[in-house]
């Protein structure tokens, strides 16, 4: 039997909640109102940094493609850089997805809005349970908004089994849609 994904949608115009909430959502949207998220509430990881790649960290296996597809956190401490963590993404320009408006329940009135899709999140074992994936997450919805004036929501899939992956997206404000 095929894994069955749960779908997470944030509003990255809003970024301490997502306002594209269901009725099974709505529990989690008003906890989320109630607090912060994630990245306000506790520090980074100390000597870690969110960027772009390097023209040098292309073509490697953290960020084999496009560039302009990936977000890495990389370990500073002791002048040496180590990639430990990566994001890889897509976007869809507003009238290249509309199916996909429908679908996270985009409200009308911002259906021409681009939208972001998270492929793939990883840390390294070492990296994890110190915050780095929710710290990657955040500063790469935050560089969104900042970079694509245009974008409306951002979305990834969860097995529905992976609980830590599920709070910790909710977390830095992603709501369960599905």
């Amino acid at each position: 039997m095929p894994a069955v994904l749960v779908q997470f949608t944030v509003d990255i115009i809003v970024p301490s909640i997502a306002l594209l909430v269901n009725t099974v959502a709505c529990v989690t949207a008003r906890r989320l109102l109630a607090s912060p998220p994630l990245h306000t509430r506790k520090p980074p990881p100390s000597g870690i940094i969110y960027r772009e790649p390097l023209p040098e960290e292309v073509g490697t296996a953290y960020c084999p493609e496009d560039p302009s597809e990936c977000f890495l956190a990389v370990n500073t401490t002791n002048n040496a850089t180590e990639v430990v963590g990566y994001l890889h993404y897509s976007l869809m320009a507003g009238d290249g997805a509309s199916g996909m408006h429908k679908l996270l329940k985009i409200p009308k009135k911002m259906r021409t809005g681009d939208i972001g899709y998270i492929s793939d999140v990883q840390v390294l074992p070492n990296s994890q349970n110190q915050g780095v994936g929710s710290w990657m997450v955040s500063e790469w919805l935050k560089q969104m908004r900042e970079t694509w004036p245009k974008i409306v929501a951002a979305y990834l899939l969860v097995k529905p089994g992976n609980v830590n992956a599920k709070k910790a997206y909710e977390n830095v404000g992603f709501t369960e849609l599905m």
